[in-house]
């Protein structure tokens, strides 16, 4: 290297970068030289490594050979990314607690409605651009999995909001305001979609889910009991820091999460298992018809943003537009 080049390299912000690389280096008992000497040695990084390309594109495994099963799988995993993302932004608010601002929650729940528009919109690809036959060939091959049973989608439900917000309508009457976690968790609304009206047992979905993650679940209400996204929003309203615009963009997150997101469902169920001769049960067993109509659950992260009689239409303006536009097509 001659001198000029040298000297290129010996401004100031070159000294500056040598003199912080020097200070991390003291606090992970690495040598700068030997950090230095590591990155002269480390490979470049490409697109198909960091992507993780190769892996990813394997990770779809087909259960039979019709075609648009493909489709189901790679929407679904799509779906599953979009749900870590939402929980990524949430577990930032709820990691830094107490130190969150205003403006740094709107960001994140904006954040967050983009990701649910995406879900949203992007559910035409399971309801128009899947072949009803080809989903009905393959659809017996998967039981008794189910939608029903992702995980993460049931974490958003308690990082968004307070526990006693998501038992079932049936229960909510019946509450004190001094039931324990296990007893609120066990009345959620989402295992009543499981549970046979006629019987009252547990579908098989339900049972599994349980088994596997009951335990976990739970362990999380515990931690957000007084830390979720509508925590931090009660606590944001005590300091009038909430504005009209945090408002209005929690309404949205609300609209998104719990009318819209299971209308979109309801949308592909009504047209690839409602038969005009019998309905066709979900793979999981699930009580479709009753579990995703928004006006039969009335689940909303954020009461108290809503009127009574917003509470009492909940989700019934979306649904009849979306009924009429089933009728038309």
């Amino acid at each position: 290297m001659s001198k000029m080049e040298l000297k290129n390299y010996a401004n100031e912000d070159w000294c500056d970068s040598l003199r912080r690389l020097r200070e991390n280096s003291q606090g992970s008992g690495l040598s700068l030289k030997m950090q230095l000497d590591g990155l002269l040695r480390a490979r470049h990084v490409t697109y198909w490594d960091y992507i993780r390309q190769d892996t990813l594109l394997s990770l779809q495994a087909p259960r039979t050979i019709v075609p648009d099963e493909m489709i189901f799988i790679v929407y679904h995993q799509i779906s599953e990314l979009y749900f870590r993302l939402i929980l990524w932004e949430m577990e930032q608010l709820i990691d830094e607690g107490a130190t969150v601002t205003a403006d740094l929650f709107v960001n994140k729940i904006e954040r967050i409605n983009r990701y649910y528009e995406q879900l949203v919109s992007s559910f035409s690809i399971m309801v128009d651009g899947m072949d009803h036959h080809q989903f009905m060939q393959f659809r017996s091959a998967l039981a008794p999995a189910s939608g029903f049973q992702s995980l993460q989608y049931r974490l958003i439900d308690l990082h968004a909001t307070a526990l006693p917000h998501l038992v079932a309508t049936a229960h909510r009457s019946q509450l004190t305001g001094y039931e324990p976690l296990d007893k609120l968790y066990r009345r959620i609304y989402w295992k009543e979609g499981a549970i046979d009206t006629k019987t009252g047992r547990k579908d098989l979905s339900l049972s599994e889910f349980e088994e596997k993650y009951d335990g976990l679940l739970l362990g999380k209400a515990a931690r957000l009991e007084q830390r979720s996204l509508w925590s931090i929003y009660r606590r944001l309203a005590s300091t009038y820091a909430v504005t009209d615009h945090c408002r209005s963009v929690l309404r949205e997150f609300d609209v998104l999460a719990n009318v819209k997101w299971p209308l979109v469902h309801l949308k592909a169920a009504m047209k690839h298992l409602h038969q005009a001769s019998q309905p066709v049960e979900s793979t999981g067993g699930t009580n479709w018809r009753k579990y995703l109509p928004p006006r039969y659950q009335q689940i909303s992260y954020f009461p108290d943003l809503w009127t009574a009689e917003e509470r009492d239409n909940w989700g019934r303006t979306y649904t009849y537009e979306l009924m009429s536009k089933l009728v038309e097509a």
